[in-house]
């Protein structure tokens, strides 16, 4: 695949594995590449170009956390994740993310409510759409 991604991946945990020839094919047609924070879209916009890989990712790691730092709500929730890692003396790993957070439920609150913006802006979505829209 040009592009491979996990489903379903907590806010922040996500990985993307992109193949090179694919970024060179993008900045062959787009040389500005505006708006290449957002890249995932420049493949996922154009399905009849590249070859996309979704991963259904376990159980276990389906979680709605919110693991970004984009609001203060999210410093103060790592802030007190972190308190609670030290408290209880555990190494930082999924399975002891997935403790903590079943243990200390008002961390879940601290950040939970807030909204990605590039997906819930309409005037954002539309400029990332037409930036990375490649014509055949």
């Amino acid at each position: 695949a040009d592009y491979t991604v996990a489903e379903n991946c907590p806010i922040g945990f996500g990985a993307e594995i992109i193949k090179v020839s694919a970024l060179q094919k993008i900045l062959k047609v787009k040389p500005s590449a505006n708006m290449s924070e957002y890249m995932t879209y420049y493949l996922t916009n154009n399905k009849k170009i590249f070859k996309l890989k979704f991963v259904k990712l376990p159980k276990m790691m389906q979680k709605n956390y919110r693991m970004t730092i984009d609001y203060k709500e999210d410093l103060l929730f790592f802030r007190e994740l972190y308190k609670c890692f030290h408290k209880e003396k555990m190494v930082m790993s999924f399975k002891s993310l997935n403790y903590i957070m079943n243990k200390y439920k008002y961390l879940y609150k601290i950040n939970s409510s807030l909204k990605l913006t590039y997906k819930t802006d309409k005037k954002l979505i539309h400029q990332i759409n037409k930036a990375s829209k490649i014509l055949n």
